[in-house]
């Protein structure tokens, strides 16, 4: 364990297929995790002879949930580490490493696309219009397509998250945004960090955003067609349904 120091969120994800717990592969709870999948798959309307595509499909949950539901199951992951820590937990589905933008899959190959809290980590809206053309390509015509969780803002800057590779602009923003306290805690962790019991990582990556008029007006040409959109559904650490204020989910159709 160190600080390590990353510049794109492939990274930070191959990071992620390492940790002990297999659902920090997700970047949220399981239960949260679980609570969104199972509204996806309400909103996609699977019926059995489908091919189900989970574009950047973290821990599985989505999958493993779809299990039974269709004839198949594949999950896209950007790195071999997420392809290695995923197969032996998937009875049935297909893992692959493959990018968003450039999809390791035939034409007209899937009836059901999900792409969730995945978009927002691209570097342009040329990457996020290339990433959809691509989604349009393997769909079979008829087919839906889930894009979700697309921030309207720089959550980053909203919430005051720290976006840089330095230590020392670390614990100066952990001083600034949380006291002191927040101060010393991060500098146990780092302090830990150093001897191999714990794991800092700085990723200076931002995250692409934008509102719905601008998003639909990314996917014009892409060769798929809004069916609609909506604030993204979540989970409170009580269990308790909230709306994003920030968030949109968006079902496409080709």
């Amino acid at each position: 364990m160190s600080v390590i120091r990353v510049d794109n969120f492939i990274d930070a994800y191959r990071i992620r297929a390492h940790a002990p717990d297999i659902h920090a592969m997700a970047a949220r709870r399981k239960e949260a995790t679980e609570f969104v999948s199972e509204c996806i798959l309400q909103a996609l309307e699977l019926e059995a002879a489908d091919t189900l595509v989970d574009i950047g499909c973290g821990d599985g949950c989505l999958l493993r949930m779809a299990e039974g539901m269709v004839a198949k199951r594949m999950g896209i992951v950007a790195t071999d580490d997420e392809k290695k820590r995923l197969e032996p937990t998937m009875r049935g589905a297909a893992i692959v490493k493959g990018l968003c933008q450039q999809l390791p899959l035939p034409s007209e190959s899937a009836s059901k696309v999900v792409c969730n809290g995945v978009l927002f980590y691209l570097r342009s809206a040329d990457e996020v219009r290339a990433s959809l053309r691509e989604m349009a390509r393997i769909a079979r015509p008829g087919s839906r397509v889930w894009v979700g969780e697309i921030p309207i803002v720089d959550e980053f800057e909203r919430f005051g998250m720290y976006c840089g590779s330095s230590v020392i602009g670390l614990l100066r923003h952990a001083l600034v945004k949380n006291g002191p306290r927040g101060f010393l805690g991060m500098l146990r962790r780092l302090a830990k960090s150093l001897v191999g019991l714990d794991q800092v990582v700085l990723n200076s990556a931002r995250l692409f955003h934008a509102t719905p008029d601008e998003f639909v007006k990314l996917v014009e040409g892409s060769g798929l067609r809004l069916e609609s959109y909506s604030r993204h559904r979540d989970i409170d650490k009580e269990g308790n349904p909230v709306v994003s204020q920030l968030r949109y989910d968006y079902l496409f159709c080709k």
